[in-house]
């Protein structure tokens, strides 16, 4: 699981707006159509933000946005 790093941590510290990537469910990513390749490198050092990390981010801010916006969402969904 990829975590986000300090840097990241720190530029969205105490933002006013946050425009931030919420890609993925990792559950998802690891059983839908993706190729292995493809979910590498999504769940790579240098891959996409989960849901999941994305909201732990949220979460641990100190200072929190008065708004946030979810960029770059998957279009995959289990029906």
């Amino acid at each position: 699981m990829w975590l986000c790093t300090k840097e990241c941590k720190e530029a969205a510290e105490g933002s006013q707006t946050l425009i931030l990537e919420a890609n993925h469910d990792e559950d998802m990513l690891r059983h839908g159509p993706y190729p292995i390749m493809i979910q590498e490198r999504i769940l790579g050092e240098y891959g996409h933000l989960s849901n999941t990390t994305a909201g732990n981010l949220l979460v641990s801010l100190k200072h929190k946005p008065d708004e946030v916006m979810l960029a770059h969402l998957s279009e995959q969904t289990i029906l």
